[in-house]
């Protein structure tokens, strides 16, 4: 190519995948944006594709899709319910509860039609993912701070203690791992299998924009 550029159509496509298992090599050369709409993200020594629509059948997809939002709704039922009954803590049900649908949920899809690999369900780690990673912990953090800061200072807001949940380091550390497990397991259901699947048939902003308001309503009675 002329100083390290060429045209995407001589450049083999790697899937994200493909980077995540090492097979893609750690030499990938930035490339032009092609006709016909497909975009490509440009890291250094690492190139994505992405937007680029898979061919396939319709039903196979609505198919695994749909096997997938089953097993993810049924594991949030059972596991929600089970936790609950042993361990009488609502927010244990909760986070625990969408951690074990979330997990078992793509753990059964990946070894029905895939061949096991972390990176079929987002879970690659590359330069991509580790910039994405500190983004989201940043603009989380920031936003809590912003959220419960403001009126702390203002005066608007106070903290007080409330004698029947007193507050140790046990208690602390329980709930913080709890949330964690419950983030963790929100992501892996709807960003996970079925969000992979559509993002690599459809292209990123026809499914990010619809996931996106379906995790929100389904946040709705936070």
């Amino acid at each position: 190519g002329d100083g390290g550029i060429q045209d995407l159509h001589t450049v083999p496509t790697r899937r994200c995948s493909d980077l995540a298992s090492g097979r893609a090599g750690s030499e990938l050369l930035p490339v032009r944006v092609a006709p016909r709409g497909v975009r490509v993200l440009l890291f250094p020594k690492y190139a994505f594709e992405m937007g680029a629509v898979q061919p396939g059948p319709t039903s196979g997809l609505i198919l695994k899709i749909g096997i997938f939002a089953f097993l993810a709704v049924a594991g949030l039922y059972v596991f929600t319910t089970l936790i609950y009954y042993l361990a009488a803590s609502m927010l244990l049900a909760a986070t625990l509860g969408v951690f074990a649908a979330g997990a078992v949920g793509n753990a059964l899809v990946l070894r029905i039609y895939e061949r096991g690999r972390l990176a079929d369900i987002g879970l690659q780690w590359n330069v991509a993912s580790q910039w994405n990673l500190l983004l989201g912990v940043v603009g989380g953090g920031g936003a809590a701070c912003l959220v419960l800061g403001a009126p702390l200072l203002t005066g608007f807001a106070r903290l007080r203690p409330d004698p029947s949940h007193p507050a140790n380091a046990g208690s602390f550390l329980l709930v913080s791992l709890a949330l964690v497990f419950g983030a963790v397991g929100e992501e892996l259901m709807f960003r996970g299998y079925g969000f992979q699947l559509l993002l690599a048939r459809i292209g990123p902003f026809a499914t990010i924009l619809p996931v996106s308001v379906l995790f929100g309503v389904f946040h709705a009675n936070n």
